[in-house]
Formats: C-alpha cells, sequence, structure tokens
C-alpha cells in the first residue's frame, strides 16, 4: 500500500448552486495495481469551451475521452511524452470534429491535465483553463496572471492563446515537479481565475484539506457573484490503514457476566454473591483418541515332541546321539579378503575369450525404442572395448605407480588377442557409416526446404509479373486501378520474403524490374511522382521547436539594388511558437539558420512583439507581429528594419491563423477580421485598411473556414477539402474542384499559387498522406501527387508549410517538415495513363 495518497474534491457553480461532481472534470483511479493507470499514473482532467458552455459540451466530452484514452493506450513510458501526444490527439480529433458541423457548432475548449505518479506531478495545459500549484511553500501559476506581477515586461499577455480544436498545430504549457505530504494543487476554469489574486490563492491552497478548499471556494464565489464556476482541487495526504479483515468479536453483556462470575469463583467466591447462580451445565473434557489393542494370537500347538513320543513308544528315552550337535555352536566363517588386485585384470579374465563383454539381447525380444537405438549402441561398445584397449600395463605395484608422479604409461593393442580389434574396426565403420547417413540425411532435407521455398517465390514472382501485365491491358482507368492493387499486394508479399534480398541476385533483379514497372503504372494511373533527390538545408537551432511559415524569394533576375540582390539569398522561416515567434534566414543552399528577427529586439525606439505572419514584397522580405497597442508592420530599408503601426489593428480579434501576401506593393491580411480580407495601400499602411470584400458579390458563401489565401491579381481562398474559391475585385468568380484522386483527398493546410491570373498551376499540401499535389489552375485537372517512396528512411509526417521557386530550367519546391527545412527539384510530371484501346488507335 503506498504511503501517500491524493485527496480530490470537485466543485460545480451551475446559476449559484454548488455541486459535489462536474461533467467538466474527469478522475482516473487505477483498477488494480498491474492496470495501465497503476503504471503511468492517475490522471485528472478539467476542460471548458473557450466559447459558449452549452455549445460545447459535446466538445468537451470529446476531449475528455480522447485524451484518456490516448494517454493510457501511447506504447512511450515517458509521462510527457505520452500527455503531449494525448493532447495532439484530442486536437486532431476535435478539429475534424469542428469541419463536419455547421459553423454555428463548433468550438474549442482549454485543457488541463494532471497526473499523479507517486510523489511526481506532471501538468500539461491549453488556455484557458487556470492551474495554481503549491510546492514548497510556494504558490505558481500555469500560466502567469498578469496581475500577479506588475513589473511584467513579456508580450505573452497581448498573445491570444489557441485552444484545442482551433488548428492542426496546439504547443501546449508542460510542467512537472514534486509534491510532499499536504502540498495541494487547484485547478480552475477560465472565469474564475481572474477573481484570485495571489494571496487568496495562497490562503486557499493551505487549508487543512481538499473538502476545505472546496468550501471556501463557495463562498469565495458568493461574495464575488460568480454563478457559474468548475475546479479541482488535489491534496497528497497519508494513506490510512486498512481494518483487518477479521476484526475482534464482540461478547454480548450476558456472557461477559457469566465470565467474570466465574473467575470470581476462581479468586474467592465474591463474585458468586453478587451474581445469582445459574444452571450449570456438565461437560466433559475431550479425550485423546486411544487405538484398540490387537487381540493376543495363542501359540500354535504342534502337539508332542519328538522325545516324547519316542519315549511313550518305547518306555525308554531317546539315545544321546539324537541331540548330537545341537548344543554345540556353528562355527564362524572367516571374513571376506579385501581385493587389492587389478579391476582390469580381473574383468577381462572373467570376460575373455569366454564371453563377450557387452552382452547383446535377440533382435526380437527388444522394444521399439531399444531396435532405434541399437546401432548407436553398438557403436558405443565398440569404442569403449577400442578405448579398453589403451589399458595401464599389469604387473606394476601401487608402490612403483605412486612414485612414478603421475606417469602412466600404456601398452599397445597389438598385444590383444586379434578378435576384439576385429570388433573395434567394425564398430568405428558402422559408426562412421551412421554419422554419414544422418549428415546426407540433414542436407537432403535442407535441400528439399530451400528448393520449396524457391518454387514459393517464383510462383509469386510470376503472379506479380501477371498481374501487372494485366493492368498494361486493362480497358478502362476504373479496372486498371483495381488490378493495380491486386499487384500491389503481390509486390507487398515478395517484399516481406526473406528470399528477396540483394545476396540472391536471380530473385531481387527480377523483383527490381518488378517493382519499376509497378512504379511507372502507379505514376500513370494515380499521377504519382517520387521524390528522389530530398536535401535537408537547415535544422532548427533550438531542440523541441518547430519551423511552421516559409517565405521563398522570386529568382535574382528581377533586381539590380544590391540589397535585393542580398536578401534572395536567403529563404525565410518562422518557428512554431506563438509566444516568442521569431524569423530566421536559412541560405539557399543550406546553412545554419540567423536569426534575423527578434522579438524583444528594438526598432525605432519599438520593442517587437511575436512574430505572426511574413511573405515578400517587391524586394525584400516584411512580417507583422502582434504588440500591446496592436499589429505592427515591419520591412527594411538600406539594410535596417523599420517599423509601422498598422491602421485599425488595434481593434483586430484574430480568430486564429493571419495570412500576409503583397501584391503590387499592397498589403492583404486575411483572420485578422472574420469573413474579411483588408487591403493597405503601399505606402498608407498607418491608415484604416479598406474592406476589400463585398458581401453582396459572394452568393452567401461563408468563407469563415478557409485556411491559406494566395494571391496573382485575382485572390484565391483555400477551403480544408482541397477546393479553391477565385475572388475578383471583391466577389466571387469561380470555384475550382480538384479532380477525384487515389488515395482521396481529405484535409489540406496550406497551397501555392504560381503564375499570372490565365496561366501557372496550383500546388496543395495534404500532410495527412504526405504529399503535395500539382492541379491545373483553370480546371483543377491533377497533374502529379509527389511523395516519397514506400520503404524510405525519410517520413514526411511533419509537413506544415511549403513554397516554389519558379525560377531556373526547373522548379525548385522547399518543405517544412517539423524542425527541418527541405528542398528537392520538382518533379517531371507523368505521362496519363492510356488503355489498351487507346493505345492500338494510336499504333
Amino acid at each position: 500500500m503506498p504511503k501517500y495518497i491524493a485527496s480530490t474534491s470537485q466543485f460545480r457553480l451551475v446559476s449559484g448552486m454548488q455541486q459535489s461532481t462536474s461533467d467538466l472534470i474527469l478522475l482516473t483511479e487505477p483498477r488494480s495495481p498491474l492496470s495501465p493507470e497503476a503504471r503511468k499514473g492517475r490522471l485528472y482532467i478539467l476542460v471548458e469551451a473557450d466559447q459558449d458552455i452549452a455549445r460545447g459540451k459535446d466538445a468537451c466530452q470529446l476531449a475528455v475521452r480522447t485524451v484518456s484514452k490516448a494517454f493510457y493506450t501511447n506504447d512511450s513510458y515517458s509521462v510527457t511524452s505520452s500527455l503531449r501526444g494525448a493532447l495532439a490527439e484530442a486536437n486532431r480529433a476535435l478539429y475534424q470534429h469542428n469541419f463536419k458541423v455547421p459553423s454555428h457548432k463548433r468550438a474549442s475548449v482549454g485543457i488541463t491535465c494532471a497526473v499523479l505518479k507517486e510523489h511526481d506531478l506532471y501538468l500539461a495545459q491549453v488556455a484557458p483553463t487556470q492551474a495554481y500549484i503549491l510546492q514548497q511553500g510556494k504558490v505558481r501559476a500555469l500560466p502567469t496572471p498578469t496581475g500577479w506581477d506588475a513589473a511584467h515586461l513579456s508580450t505573452a499577455p497581448f498573445v491570444q492563446h489557441q485552444p484545442l480544436g482551433h488548428s492542426l498545430y496546439i504547443d501546449p504549457e508542460l510542467y512537472r515537479c514534486q509534491l510532499q505530504p499536504h502540498e495541494s494543487v487547484l485547478i480552475c476554469s477560465s472565469n474564475l481565475a481572474p477573481l484570485l489574486s495571489a494571496a487568496d490563492v495562497e490562503r486557499i491552497l493551505r487549508l487543512s484539506n481538499s473538502a476545505a478548499i472546496m468550501t471556501h471556494l463557495d463562498t469565495f464565489c458568493m461574495q464575488h457573484g460568480l454563478t457559474e464556476a468548475h475546479a479541482l482541487s488535489m491534496q497528497l495526504v497519508p494513506a490510512t490503514r486498512a481494518e483487518p479483515a477479521n476484526p475482534p468479536r464482540t461478547v454480548p453483556k450476558e456472557a461477559r457476566a457469566r465470565g467474570f462470575a466465574g473467575l470470581g469463583k476462581l479468586v474467592g467466591g465474591r463474585a458468586a454473591q453478587e451474581t445469582p447462580a445459574q444452571p450449570r451445565r456438565v461437560t466433559q473434557p475431550p479425550s485423546e483418541y486411544v487405538p484398540p489393542r490387537a487381540p493376543e494370537v495363542p501359540p500354535i500347538n504342534l502337539g508332542e515332541g519328538l522325545e516324547e513320543q519316542y519315549s511313550r513308544a518305547s518306555n525308554r528315552p531317546l539315545p544321546p546321539s539324537s541331540f548330537l550337535g545341537e548344543d554345540t555352536p556353528l562355527p564362524r566363517l572367516p571374513a571376506p579378503a579385501i581385493d587389492l588386485s587389478d579391476p582390469y585384470l580381473k574383468q577381462a579374465a572373467t570376460t575373455h575369450p569366454y564371453r563377450p563383454r557387452h552382452q547383446r539381447r535377440p533382435v526380437a525380444a527388444m522394444g521399439i525404442g531399444e531396435r532405434l537405438l541399437y546401432p548407436f549402441a553398438w557403436a558405443g561398445a565398440g569404442v569403449q572395448d577400442f578405448l579398453g584397449g589403451l589399458r595401464p600395463r599389469a604387473g606394476r605395484s601401487r608402490r612403483s605407480a605412486a612414485s612414478g608422479a603421475g606417469k602412466l604409461r600404456f601398452v599397445s593393442s597389438a598385444n590383444q588377442p586379434e578378435e576384439p580389434r576385429r570388433g573395434v574396426a567394425q564398430s568405428l565403420l558402422v559408426f562412421m557409416l551412421l554419422s554419414g547417413l544422418v549428415v546426407m540425411l540433414i542436407l537432403y532435407g535442407l535441400t528439399i526446404s530451400q528448393r520449396a521455398t524457391d518454387d514459393r517465390t517464383l510462383g509469386y514472382l510470376d503472379a506479380a509479373e501477371e498481374r501487372m501485365l494485366l493492368v498494361q491491358q486493362s480497358a478502362s482507368q476504373e479496372e486498371a486501378t483495381e488490378r493495380l492493387e491486386q499487384a500491389a499486394r503481390a509486390i507487398e508479399e515478395l517484399r516481406n520474403s526473406p528470399q528477396i534480398t540483394d545476396t540472391n541476385p536471380s530473385f531481387w533483379l527480377r523483383f527490381q524490374e518488378l517493382q519499376t514497372s509497378y512504379e511507372e503504372a502507379e505514376a500513370a494511373i494515380h499521377l504519382v511522382s517520387y521524390i528522389d533527390e530530398l536535401n535537408v538545408i537547415a535544422q532548427h537551432p533550438q531542440p523541441g521547436r518547430n519551423f511552421t511559415r516559409l517565405v521563398v524569394p522570386p529568382p535574382t533576375s528581377n533586381f539590380t539594388d544590391t540589397a535585393a540582390i542580398n536578401a534572395v539569398q536567403y529563404v525565410y522561416a518562422l518557428d512554431g511558437s506563438r509566444e516568442t515567434a521569431q524569423m530566421y534566414r536559412i541560405p539557399r543552399e543550406g546553412g545554419t539558420p540567423e536569426p534575423h528577427l527578434t522579438p524583444g529586439a528594438t526598432v525605432q525606439s519599438t520593442i517587437v512583439g511575436p512574430l505572426q505572419a511574413a511573405a515578400w514584397r517587391l524586394d525584400n522580405v516584411v512580417t507583422i507581429d502582434q504588440g500591446a497597442n496592436g499589429f505592427g508592420y515591419f520591412f527594411q530599408a538600406g539594410g535596417n528594419w523599420n517599423h509601422i503601426r498598422l491602421g485599425g489593428s488595434e481593434v483586430w480579434t484574430p480568430g486564429g491563423r493571419i495570412d500576409l501576401e503583397t501584391y503590387e506593393g499592397n498589403l492583404y491580411v486575411w483572420g485578422a477580421e472574420q469573413n474579411e480580407i483588408l487591403k493597405f495601400s503601399s505606402g498608407r499602411y498607418g491608415d484604416i485598411p479598406q474592406l476589400w470584400l463585398d458581401p453582396a458579390g459572394l452568393d452567401g458563401r461563408d468563407l469563415n473556414t478557409s485556411v491559406d489565401m494566395a494571391i496573382d491579381g485575382q485572390i484565391y481562398l483555400l477551403q480544408p477539402d482541397g477546393r479553391v474559391y477565385v475572388l475578383s475585385q471583391g466577389a466571387f468568380v469561380r470555384e475550382i474542384v480538384p479532380e477525384q484522386i487515389t488515395p482521396p483527398i481529405s484535409i489540406v493546410t496550406r497551397f501555392v499559387v504560381t503564375g499570372a491570373a490565365d496561366t501557372g498551376f496550383i500546388f496543395l499540401l495534404d500532410a495527412l498522406h504526405e504529399r503535395v499535389i500539382q492541379i491545373d489552375k483553370q480546371t483543377g485537372a491533377v497533374i502529379q501527387q509527389m511523395k516519397m517512396r514506400t520503404g524510405s528512411s525519410i517520413r514526411l509526417n511533419s509537413l506544415l508549410d511549403f513554397g516554389i521557386e519558379m525560377g531556373g530550367n526547373r522548379p525548385i519546391l522547399y518543405l517544412i517538415n517539423g524542425d527541418q527545412i527541405m528542398k528537392t527539384p520538382l518533379s517531371v510530371p507523368p505521362e496519363p495513363f492510356s488503355t489498351a484501346g487507346a493505345a492500338s488507335t494510336e499504333e
């Protein structure tokens, strides 16, 4: 039993009424000492909706179920890693849930997860929930409220935190400490946290137990007029010892009186005088068991003896010779002498040449086991006879043997009789023949098994090649797709076969030809292009942080200014932390990322805040930050940074990601206000922006689901399912729907538009299937889908952003894969699939 346990209490205030349990709080206790809950620790969860509680109830329950299941099913032995993975899984599930429901039912939630494993406390938090910890006499708040520290200079208070379900990326705040006995933890909802000062929290957490904390919270909410609140308190207390399995038996009062009365009689009779006499029941003590005695058997009566019979018949006694030897003791035999002779010579004298040393039974009298072991026993006897010929020389005394200091001389078997030596030779010959037979049988079995395996592998190769031939002979796209799937299953079986290795050239070369044929057919049918030349050009300098935004400048041939030519030698990226996001620049050929603009730096007496978006404008990179008084615009002139506060940005209410695009010097901002694109004219960035969208020209379309924006003279808004809205002069023009491909497009997060309004292509980033899809800008027809080969050591499982450099003979594709930036030449689009009928017609 553990020395300390967690004492917990829940607090729920609904319409001013306190309740002992809350449906927004989950407490997970171990079912048994061997359950996952006991191995990973106890899990406590408090979740709240970022909007209306009734609207976000389903989202809260989905988040709680997903976190609890994902935490305990995670294979990692690290509690922190399991918490991070569980929150990422819950964010992904809630993000997909929001896309499946109408906009008025979408919700994002904040969550705080606490795991207590013995004395170790692990916290993972996504705002707006709040947590307080009393540890080593000090109170710590996660996150730290702005009112607690008047000298707080961080830009974090001005950053709006991202709750679960708001985007595909989530950055939880993690904390770990060790709790000592009577140290407390309080987790509460965001509407209660602003009312609690540091002194209030310390006074509450120093209460004696969790129930007292909840009682004090109820009083505190009544004093401040708060009618809705949720809280969970936890305190480490000593474990109470369980009651014994067999409690002491309670003796009735009458029985105790009788017992005391009997005791009184033993010590003097006083209790007998005070207690009325009771009829005594006579009992006998249990006696020990005595087995019955066996009856005595009378001696056998043999009648008269020989002497009495003789005397009665002859009337005279027996002669003395009748008793001769009866009174004389028998002679004692002499003790056997100790035999100190050579045992081998004695054995040889008793065995050779009169009978064989090893007696052999007839085969007919042997059992099955003896018959199977008979040849080996015969061979073993022959070996023993052969070794017996190398015996010590006879006739030596023990004294001479001892004085020889262990030198043992042997005699040759040539002096032995001819018959034993002939038997030894025969036995050795039989043993060698049997050993050779066993080896031949083993080699034969291995050969047969290898031949069967080769035949089976050849059959798989023939079947796979036949299916690939059927793919090429297909009469339609659908038939070719179905046959290609069958060929893929056959190739997967071959890939897992131990015979398909580079050490087996005959099979390996056929498999390589088959795989090449499959890739060509897949490229033609599914328009797949494989990425072969992928190079890593940068790694994030800080472990655990990722790049999230990428800016790729255009080719250098359009510039003559020295500063612009120098600027296009780099690509630019923002990292993933919204509170401390900064800009890095990386040489195009690869190198160490260099900080280019960092929060906290001073630009024209302005402190730079966390960077929110970046883009390329004419001849240099520009970015916007979020500061205390709104959003600022930073640009370079003469190699130095300059700053302008964007007009009207102090009233922006961004709900998530802010996208910044430029066209002909103008700035276009998406995400600052819902369902609106803000346009800042060139050189007038401090003025109030123009509302670019015309609500009358949208035909009632909800643009709030758009996840990315691009401009080429027209404005393109990307939808999560891959559809693209094309807008011109604030009105809806058309919709681009990508062609159906395998696997189908489910969720895309970024896109790039190239060329002018009537030329170029659209590239979609499908992070779920680890691919980049190229489609025609006018028709939506799929040109190709680029991905890594099956079985490649490189996985594109963390794609966050990408860019296209269209200059040169061959465009360059840049990818952000987690904490890495990679580049590769853009794949050449494959030739489309042509059916057998179409091919014959062309011929």
